[in-house]
């Protein structure tokens, strides 16, 4: 059984390893408080769909689903097969181990980076 305690310093090892921003990203995304369509129409009643596609966007549909960042997302696919992922919420640090998890936060902010959505999350 996982405690807080032994959860609390896994998080704080996680993020001592990522930069500043990198971190804020991490937490954000790990948290599901990205600036996303669907998130941001909670607050803001703007349409939750993505316009490129027309379903709604999530943090999973941008990372893995959209059509328009597909040609992005070979390293990410890549990382899921090799550690048997089928979650986005996985991807981003549930059942991974230290190393997993900071290598999976690196590829989604890259993938981010290359998507121009690092700055808006």
């Amino acid at each position: 059984m996982i405690t807080k305690k032994i959860r609390r310093k896994f998080e704080n090892k996680l993020y001592e390893s990522l930069s500043r921003e990198e971190g804020k990203i991490a937490f954000r995304l790990r948290s599901q408080h990205a600036a996303t369509r669907s998130y941001l129409s909670r607050f803001y009643g703007e349409d939750p769909n993505c316009i490129y596609c027309g379903q709604t966007e999530t943090l999973a549909h941008l990372i893995i689903h959209c059509v328009r960042t597909e040609c992005y997302r070979t390293d990410i696919r890549r990382f899921m097969r090799e550690h048997r992922i089928k979650l986005c919420e996985e991807l981003l640090g549930g059942a991974l181990t230290e190393e997993q998890s900071v290598e999976s936060i690196n590829l989604v902010c890259e993938f981010l980076r290359l998507i121009d959505r690092k700055r808006t999350l």
